[in-house]
């Protein structure tokens, strides 16, 4: 199946002009429709919009994921989410919604941080609890959430890895 009609939220963001540029150098896309922040507001996302894409990409924030979250249960659109900071509510109906839709959710979609993710577990298994991991984050002046979620993703990986 070939898809060309992309819904970006996020779309204003680093990864969002990121996955446009991407996007938009293939010449098949019909349609990207970006929905971002305006005057400090998630612009508002319909029902409508979110049935005539055939996928929703979603780099935003939290009440941005929260707000595709809500329209997606009325929609059979995949969804693909890298937002974090999302909270235990919002990641619970994330995993109901993907019991319906497709959804692919990760903290981070590099290749070399998901290798480490498996290593991290691996690891972990082997060295045992007498083991004490610590992990420690530098970012940019602009990283919005802390801890990371990629931080938070390893910390779950040693968890994991114990079978804790």
């Amino acid at each position: 199946m070939e898809i060309n009609r992309v819904i970006l939220i996020g779309s204003e963001g680093r990864m969002g002009r990121s996955l446009i540029e991407v996007i938009s150098d293939g010449s098949h896309f019909i349609e990207i429709i970006g929905i971002d922040h305006i005057e400090g507001k998630m612009a508002p996302l319909t029902a409508d919009q979110l049935g005539r894409a055939q996928i929703a990409i979603d780099f935003s924030s939290p009440s941005g994921t929260k707000q595709l979250v809500d329209v997606a249960g009325e929609c059979d659109t995949p969804l693909i989410i890298g937002t974090t900071g999302l909270g235990a509510s919002l990641e619970e109906r994330i995993r109901e919604l993907s019991e319906r839709i497709p959804v692919v959710r990760a903290s981070n979609f590099s290749m070399g941080i998901n290798l480490l993710l498996s290593l991290v577990g691996t690891a972990s298994r082997v060295l045992g609890e007498d083991f004490c991991p610590e992990i420690m984050e530098i970012h940019h002046k602009m990283k919005k959430d802390a801890p990371s979620g990629t931080a938070l993703s390893l910390g779950d990986a040693v968890l994991s890895g114990r079978q804790i």
